[in-house]
């Protein structure tokens, strides 16, 4: 979507509108030449729900403490807003940074409903090799409906509208080694329906928050798929995307429908985005 240069934060609420039924609709959404500082990713966030605030053993010295409703997802520390930064302050740059190469929905350590979660990203510094987001389209292979044209066969699809998730601190890397005070308000664990209704549509989702003993059938009282199992049928099935950034570009993705994942491989060149999340039901 091009906006003309009008800014996602500030365009009419018709014209907002009609971005959000297009993520309704597709599960992300890219918005290209975007020029939002921290303060505007908020005010859109505001625009659409009720912005998350992380607790703070997540993206720690990579918010600014008068929003920490947005984080610097990225190796540059504040200070530094563009590569030619880190060449006179190479401390800003941050070697060895870890990103999250691995499916996940984030909102996942929230009780639904409160797990519906929109993510804005949006790219201010890009690296020349690498650092792709990748999507895996869960609900659209649940509309694509039983095999052979989708991917779950009829016993799977009943298994599916019977299966749970169980979510708790332990299946979050962020939260090894968290104090109490950062876990217990959230109030883990959470059981997630496998398929879950959409608040703004009332289609049903495919939700598949990691847990390391996979599906729970409540009929059978057995686990009987492994998460890894499933996100790889999505995969190899064509429920993948891969989205290579263009500085301005700004990506909004409905949590409920898509996991997503970091697609690595930019080592410790510079990479920096601004990101929210808020809570949309």
């Amino acid at each position: 979507i091009n906006l003309g240069g009008a800014s996602l934060a500030d365009v009419e609420g018709d014209t907002l509108a009609a971005v959000l039924d297009a993520v309704w609709r597709h599960g992300v959404v890219c918005v290209e030449a975007q020029a939002l500082d921290a303060a505007a990713m908020l005010r859109l966030a505001h625009r659409v729900g009720e912005p998350l605030t992380l607790p703070p053993c997540f993206f720690e010295g990579m918010r600014d403490p008068a929003l920490p409703q947005v984080c610097r997802v990225g190796n540059l520390r504040p200070g530094a807003e563009s590569a030619a930064d880190t060449s006179t302050a190479p401390e800003l740059l941050v070697r060895g940074m870890k990103f999250a190469e691995y499916w996940h929905h984030d909102g996942n350590f929230y009780a639904p409903p409160r797990n519906a979660v929109l993510n804005a990203l949006h790219a201010k510094v890009v690296p020349d090799v690498g650092g792709a987001t990748r999507f895996l389209d869960s609900t659209g292979a649940l509309r694509a409906g039983a095999a052979p044209a989708g991917v779950f066969s009829l016993d799977e699809l009943a298994a599916l509208a019977h299966s749970t998730l169980t979510v708790s601190a332990d299946c979050i890397s962020d939260f090894a080694g968290a104090p109490d005070a950062d876990i217990t308000p959230l109030g883990m664990p959470h059981v997630h329906p496998a398929l879950q209704p959409h608040p703004r549509t009332g289609e049903e989702c495919l939700y598949l928050p990691l847990n390391p003993e996979g599906l729970y059938d409540a009929r059978s009282r057995l686990h009987w798929a492994t998460n890894a199992s499933v996100w790889s049928r999505l995969e190899e099935s064509g429920f993948a995307y891969d989205h290579a950034w263009c500085e301005g570009d700004l990506l909004l993705w409905d949590n409920l429908q898509v996991l997503h994942r970091a697609g690595g491989g930019s080592g410790d060149r510079p990479r920096l985005l601004l990101r929210t999340q808020t809570m949309y039901s």
